[in-house]
C-alpha cells in the first residue's frame, strides 16, 4: 500500500493563514508573506527557498532558479501576486546580503528560525491542532493543489525537484474529500474497493441498502478498515467536499425494496451550474423525488439508470429541464442501454446528450458562469461528459475556476448558461489545457503560471 500523504492544508484554513500573513507589514510580515507564496507557487522545499539569491529572481519572466539536491538547478514559475510581494518585500529588505530572503537584522534566517515564523503564523491564523504548521506541509499542498487543478504528473516532478516519479505518485495519492457508493450492485462498489486501499477518504456515504454479496462483504470491510466515517445518506443530507456542498435527494425512509431505486441521488449548485446525478434511480425513485419538490432545474443531468426505460420518465424530464444529459454505458452492452425510448425523451427536451459509450473518456469544467465539456473521442451525434476512472468508478471532477477558452482551431457554439456545444461536425472546447514543456534547451514551462483554485474531487459510482 503506497504510503500516507502529509494531509494538506485545507482551502479555508490556507486562506486564513495567507490573510493573517497579508495583514503583517512589517519587514518580517512582508517576508512571510513573500516566502508562503513562493511555496504555494513552486512546491520548492525549505533549504531550497532559504539558498535563493535576489538574482535567482527573474522578474520580467516570471520565474525563480531553485537550486536542489545534488546541486541541481531547475526552473519554477511563480504568479503576478508572488512577484508583486516580492518586490514590495526587496524595496524594504535592508542590508547587502547575499541571500533573499534576510530577518530585521539584515541576516539571513536560518531553517530554525524559518520553522519556527511559519509556527507561529499557523498558531494566528488559528490553523487547528492535527493539521502539520511548519512550511514544508505548503510543498505538500501546492503539489496536490497542482494536481486538483489538472496539472500533469510529470511536470510536477520536474517542478518538485523529483529524480523518480514514484516520489511524486504520493500526490496522486492524495485525500478524497468524500466517497458516496450509490448502492450496493457489484457494477458501483465493485471497484471502490480498490480505490479505497489507494486513497484516503475523509466522508464515505452509502444507500444503507445491503445485499448480502461477497463483493458488498468486501467493500464494507475495506471501508472500515479505511477509518473513514461512515454514514447512510438520506433524503435532506449534504456531503461537503471541499468549498462545495452536495444535496441528498434520495433515498427515504424507510427504504424501497428496489435496489435501483435506493440509489443515492445528489445534486450540486454552483453559481448558475446545477448538476443532478440520478445513479441507478428508476421511475419510482422519480416519483417520491417529485412529490416532495425536490428535483431542481438542472444544468447537466446525469441520466438513471443508465439510460435504462425505466428512468427519465416525462414528468422528471419536464421538472428538471436538463441542458445535457449525460448517461453511462458500455459499448455493446447486453443490457441495451441506453434504450431508443430514452434517448427520444432526451431530444424531446432539446438536451443535448452526451454517452459514455460513444466518447470514452469525458471531463466537464465550470466557474459557475458557464461550462465547457472535453471529451476523448468526438462523434457527430452524441459526446460525453463523465470522466471515467475504470469500468466500475467514476470520478466527477468539478473546476471551480475561470475557465479558459484559448484553444486554437475549436469551432464552437455558445448555449444557454455559456455552454460550449458541438458544432455540426460533433466538435467542441475540450476545456483548459496544461501547457506542453518547452523543447530541450528552453525553459521549461510545463508548471501554469496562473493557480487555480484547488477542484473538489467526490467519487459517485
Amino acid at each position: 500500500m503506497p504510503r500516507k500523504l502529509v494531509r494538506p492544508l485545507p482551502v479555508p484554513v490556507l486562506a486564513d493563514v495567507a490573510a493573517v500573513a497579508a495583514a503583517d507589514h512589517s519587514l518580517a510580515g512582508v517576508r512571510n508573506y513573500a516566502a508562503l507564496l513562493v511555496f504555494l507557487d513552486t512546491g520548492i522545499r525549505r533549504q531550497e527557498l532559504l539558498d535563493i539569491r535576489p538574482d535567482d529572481v527573474l522578474f520580467e519572466q516570471g520565474l525563480i532558479r531553485v537550486m536542489g539536491k545534488g546541486r541541481k538547478e531547475r526552473i519554477v514559475v511563480i504568479e503576478t501576486r508572488t512577484k508583486q510581494t516580492l518586490v514590495q518585500y526587496l524595496r524594504r529588505r535592508k542590508g547587502t546580503c547575499e541571500a533573499l530572503w534576510v530577518t530585521e537584522e539584515g541576516r539571513p534566517p536560518s531553517a530554525v528560525g524559518l520553522e519556527t515564523a511559519f509556527r507561529r503564523l499557523a498558531r494566528r491564523a488559528g490553523v487547528p491542532e492535527g493539521l502539520k504548521r511548519g512550511p514544508h506541509v505548503y510543498r505538500h499542498t501546492a503539489a496536490t493543489s497542482y494536481l486538483r487543478n489538472g496539472g500533469n504528473l510529470k511536470c510536477l516532478q520536474k517542478m518538485l525537484g523529483h529524480t523518480d516519479i514514484k516520489t511524486t505518485m504520493v500526490y496522486v495519492d492524495g485525500p478524497l474529500d468524500a466517497m458516496v457508493a450509490i448502492h450496493p450492485d457489484a457494477d458501483h462498489i465493485g471497484g471502490l474497493i480498490a480505490v479505497l486501499a489507494r486513497y484516503q477518504v475523509t466522508d464515505m456515504r452509502t444507500s444503507g441498502k445491503s445485499t448480502g454479496t461477497v463483493r458488498f462483504s468486501a467493500f464494507l470491510s475495506v471501508a472500515s478498515s479505511e477509518g473513514a466515517t461512515t454514514r447512510e445518506a438520506q433524503r435532506g443530507d449534504t456531503v461537503m467536499a471541499g468549498l462545495l456542498t452536495f444535496r441528498v435527494l434520495n433515498p427515504t425512509r424507510p427504504l424501497p425494496s428496489d435496489t435501483n431505486n435506493c440509489s443515492v441521488v445528489l445534486s450540486l449548485t454552483y453559481g448558475s451550474v446545477t448538476f443532478l446525478f440520478e445513479g441507478d434511480a428508476e421511475q419510482e425513485a422519480e416519483a417520491s423525488m417529485l412529490v416532495a419538490g425536490v428535483v431542481p432545474d438542472c444544468t447537466v443531468l446525469k441520466v438513471g439508470h443508465h439510460g435504462s426505460r425505466t428512468a427519465s420518465s416525462t414528468a422528471y424530464l419536464n421538472a428538471s429541464k436538463p441542458e445535457v444529459a449525460v448517461y453511462q454505458a458500455g459499448t455493446g452492452n447486453t443490457y441495451g442501454h441506453p434504450h431508443t425510448e430514452t434517448i427520444a425523451a432526451l431530444q424531446g427536451i432539446g438536451a443535448a446528450i452526451y454517452g459514455t459509450d460513444t466518447n470514452g473518456t469525458v471531463t466537464v469544467s465550470t466557474n459557475g458562469t458557464g461550462y465547457a465539456m472535453g471529451v476523448a473521442r468526438q462523434q457527430t451525434a452524441l459526446v460525453a461528459m463523465m470522466k471515467v476512472v475504470d469500468y466500475l468508478c467514476v470520478s466527477l471532477t468539478v473546476f471551480v475556476a475561470p475557465l479558459m477558452s484559448e484553444q486554437a482551431g475549436t469551432r464552437r457554439r455558445r448555449g444557454k448558461h455559456g455552454a460550449d456545444r458541438p458544432d455540426r461536425r460533433g466538435h467542441c472546447d475540450s476545456g483548459r489545457r496544461g501547457r506542453r514543456p518547452q523543447k530541450k534547451g528552453q525553459v521549461l514551462a510545463c508548471q501554469e503560471r496562473g493557480r487555480w483554485p484547488p477542484r473538489h474531487r467526490l467519487l459517485l459510482r
